[in-house]
């Protein structure tokens, strides 16, 4: 039978067993092991008549058979743990071993390259490394049993916590080793073990072979607690890999005893600390000086408080070299990431230890000190954590960031009123005395902003109420203000000349009192309105908090406060602001007639901007190869 039909039939007979869960991995490794010969203890668990399907190798039937587990047996909630597919693991290890160009390292699987795989489960990561070696090695490399044997002997390690789920990792490895006999005669590999085991089962070759790779992959593959135990524990690797478990001490499946351990031993084992994050951590300190690691993780990682610590830790100690999207490709319930990173001792000098990325209580996950409007202490920005130092966007992030003022820096800012749209004092039309126009996101766009369609009518509260907020608009509202849409595909600002009242899907910013004397004042809003709705500062944002969960289309207050602004007394501050006022006339009058006279106003005022951030050519093409992948501003 070949694989995809095997694979319904296999599920509706596993099914069928109702194997208790306690059982079903010894009964799952039985049977694994019945395929390549290996004796074992059947009365442990139910037995299983189940043949392996015709069109594959067994190594990686074995690895089908450990993910075709029954409902609710597939989702192992106690441990975290789940088996992960082939083509993920394949994916992932593809793009830990090769380089951008699709070519293989110089110091690829096949010239010995290592691998500690720390949760390896049914062994699927070191398999797909031994499948990549055996592929870029040439054809007298690993063709033989005596040589897989001594690949899987020098180069692959691996531990598992759960004695019968590291039967089947040892199962896996060992058929990969007894298939090199039907690779040297050139037979079909999943018929070449069978074939190989008929014609030699007389003389005993088989046995022998068989007797000698499952003594090998039992030496391999320890059964231990990577975290706290000590297998492999003096040795260090090229590659640390695999799909670590999901486990959180929140959902209370870690006895008190071990999180206090674990407390003890990791820095990242704080607050509500997950596993994976732990064994991250220990993958670091297994890695030989330039080794990576590359890990299946939940994609919240990313931008979660709680994985903080462990961001700032890959900040201060990796290079990251890719994250693919891998969905759910399993029901762990949460989206996967593949995370790949190369730990080196020239790390980037983004986030120093002692910035670390503040604790939930800050508000934000990457909120740093402020020094004088000028030059500014260094400050632990996402974006530092997950783009290469070598193709110089983090530097240029963080450079911005540290030399030039910030947005909150020059403005007061603060959010519109909190009234929803179906809120009784809000109307549709200014029929009531006293109506006030108020705005609503939608009504402000780049430059632009429409005419109000919503009314604030103090009428529909009380006189004292009514008195008291009105007293309260006058200095919150007034005429002569910048406003940022929260709700948006980016950053869109607009000057307000009127005293428009708002609602909480706009930010608004003022001038800072302190500079009313100052000879730019008279321009700052329009100054700061060109700055924000620029490419450069679309370019920025977006890279500063890219994997922040709420940007775009939410922009956060905290996150705009932080936006780097060239000084506003600089020699083409004034040029900039007239070119932002000339802007701000078209896109009101909205004629399309203008059309390209605005993109060249929209051009010159991006290279104005460019030119007083000092950006050199190649951060200039950056800029723009990054707005062209967006999109859009």
């Amino acid at each position: 039978m070949n694989l995809k039909p095997w694979l319904g039939y296999a599920q509706r007979a596993l099914c069928e067993r109702h194997i208790p869960e306690e059982a079903f991995a010894s009964a799952i490794a039985n049977l694994a092991e019945s395929w390549i010969g290996q004796p074992n203890d059947a009365s442990s668990a139910p037995a299983l008549a189940l043949f392996p399907p015709d069109d594959i190798p067994l190594s990686e039937a074995i690895l089908h058979l450990s993910a075709l587990q029954p409902q609710q047996q597939a989702l192992k909630k106690n441990s975290g743990q789940y088996f992960t597919p082939l083509s993920l693991a394949e994916n992932l290890l593809n793009a830990s071993v090769r380089k951008s160009n699709g070519t293989v390292r110089a110091e690829s699987c096949g010239k010995g390259l290592t691998f500690l795989d720390p949760a390896c489960g049914s062994g699927v990561f070191l398999y797909v490394a031994a499948r990549m070696a055996a592929q870029v090695t040439p054809s007298s490399g690993l063709d033989t049993t005596r040589k897989r044997a001594t690949f899987v002997n020098d180069c692959l390690f691996g531990i598992e916590k759960d004695p019968q789920v590291a039967r089947l990792a040892r199962a896996t490895l060992t058929a990969w080793i007894l298939e090199g006999a039907g690779v040297a005669e050139g037979v079909g590999v999943g018929a070449g073990i069978r074939a190989e085991a008929e014609a030699e089962a007389r003389l005993g070759v088989h046995a022998t072979f068989l007797a000698e790779a499952a003594q090998i992959t039992t030496a391999k593959i320890l059964c231990d607690d990577a975290l706290l135990g000590d297998a492999w524990r003096s040795s260090h690797f090229d590659c640390v890999v695999g799909n670590p478990p999901f486990l959180g001490v929140r959902r209370g499946r870690i006895p008190v005893s071990e999180k206090a351990a674990l407390q003890h031993r990791f820095k990242t084992a704080q607050g509500q600390f997950d596993l994976y994050a732990l064994f991250v951590e220990d993958a670091l300190t297994r890695i030989n000086e330039g080794g990576f690691i590359a890990f299946v993780l939940p994609r919240p990682l990313l931008s979660n408080h709680y994985s903080a610590l462990l961001r700032n830790l890959l900040a201060r100690e990796t290079t990251v070299h890719n994250i693919l999207d891998f969905g759910k490709p399993f029901q762990a319930g949460v989206e996967i990431i593949g995370l790949v990173a190369s730990g080196n001792s020239a790390v980037s000098t983004v986030t120093k230890p002692e910035t670390a990325i503040s604790s939930p209580s800050a508000g934000s996950a990457n909120a740093g000190s402020t020094g004088h409007a000028g030059i500014r202490e260094q400050q632990a920005l996402p974006v530092m954590l997950f783009h290469t130092p070598e193709n110089g966007l983090a530097n240029l992030v963080e450079r911005l960031s540290v030399e030039f003022p910030l947005l909150g820096d020059l403005t007061v800012s603060w959010r519109g009123l909190e009234f929803g749209k179906k809120d009784t004092a809000i109307i549709k039309s200014r029929i009531s005395a006293g109506a006030l126009p108020i705005l609503q996101g939608s009504d402000v766009q780049r430059y632009a902003i429409k005419t109000p369609t919503r009314f604030y009518s103090p009428a529909e509260e009380s006189t004292m109420g009514g008195m008291q907020k009105r007293r309260t608009f006058s200095s919150k509202f007034p005429a002569g203000k910048l406003l940022v849409r929260r709700v948006f595909p980016g950053l869109a600002a607009a000057y307000d000349p009127d005293p428009n009242l708002t609602l909480n899907t706009i930010y608004v910013l003022m001038a800072r009192p302190e500079y009313a004397k100052a000879p730019h004042f008279s321009y700052l809003h329009w100054f700061l309105l060109g700055v924000i709705n620029s490419g450069i500062a679309s370019f920025w944002f977006r890279n500063a908090f890219v994997f922040q969960e709420n940007l775009f289309p939410y922009v956060r207050l905290s996150q705009l406060r932080r936006l780097p602004c060239p000084p506003p007394d600089h020699p083409y501050a004034s040029q900039l602001a007239e070119l932002a006022h000339t802007l701000s006339l078209a896109h009101q009058k909205s004629s399309a007639s203008g059309y390209e006279a605005l993109q060249q106003t929209e051009q010159h005022l991006e290279i104005l901007l460019a030119d007083m951030l000092g950006l050199s050519e190649p951060e200039r093409k950056m800029i723009q190869l990054s707005l062209s992948q967006i999109g859009s501003k």
